[in-house]
């Protein structure tokens, strides 16, 4: 029993010495190195630091993929839609298969044709907007063919790419023996021999006319017949 007791006693003194002997190392090293223990916390910091930025930089990655990847997707949209939206004019288009219908109404006479004709090729591939416009220059400056007959208006009742109607009207007055040429609002008018009443409305800006032409127009050109009126029309539109 001595003996049994001898040895416990040993073996506590034996662990009392190393662990005062462990503690006793770790003092006198943060005495003598006190750089050490704080380098090797920061060290193992830096190093869980690393870890956490290689895993931000595999989320960036990730994130940097997707955002790549739905850039993707929305330019292949984009264009899907603009393919789309191409077509889609292009059957709102007029074409050589487009009928071409031209109602003309004479006002003198009380009387309406209609008339079915081949689209001019000048008019493919319009569109609404484009067919439109290019009808209000028309109405603007009509050819001479149509104000021999007497043209006032044009208006388009239907548009579509099978068929196009417009309609025309006329109203031929008596023709006066002589006229007077002069400027309204930038544009060569037709004057009646009263000076007052508008005869025809030319669609020609006056500054289109030559330098002494454009000099006479503006003091009122007298025009002695319909024949020179003509001639005068013929030569200066457009």
């Amino acid at each position: 029993m001595k003996k049994v007791r001898k040895i416990s006693l040993f073996f506590i003194y034996s662990m009392l010495l190393l662990l005062t002997g462990a503690f006793g190392f770790q003092e006198l090293e943060h005495f003598f190195y006190p750089g050490r223990s704080q380098e090797t916390q920061e060290s193992g910091n830096s190093e869980s630091d690393d870890r956490n930025a290689k895993e931000l930089s595999s989320e960036e990655k990730g994130q940097i993929q997707n955002g790549e990847a739905a850039s993707v997707e929305n330019a292949d949209f984009q264009s899907k839609e603009e393919n789309l939206q191409t077509v889609s004019s292009r059957k709102n288009t007029l074409n050589c298969d487009t009928d071409f219908k031209v109602i003309s109404i004479d006002l003198q006479n009380q009387t309406q044709t209609e008339e079915t004709q081949d689209l001019p090729e000048k008019y493919f591939g319009m569109d609404m907007e484009q067919f439109l416009d290019a009808m209000e220059e028309y109405e603007i400056s009509p050819p001479l063919a149509d104000l021999n007959k007497g043209f006032e208006s044009l208006e388009v009742t239907k548009f579509s790419p099978e068929q196009v109607i417009i309609k025309k009207v006329y109203n031929k007055k008596e023709i006066p023996s002589d006229f007077y040429l002069a400027v309204m609002d930038h544009y060569v008018v037709v004057l009646e021999n009263d000076k007052q009443t508008i005869f025809m409305e030319t669609g020609i800006p006056v500054s289109s006319l030559p330098e002494e032409t454009a000099r006479e127009v503006m003091r009122m050109k007298y025009v002695k017949s319909e024949e020179e009126l003509y001639n005068f029309l013929e030569s200066y539109s457009s």
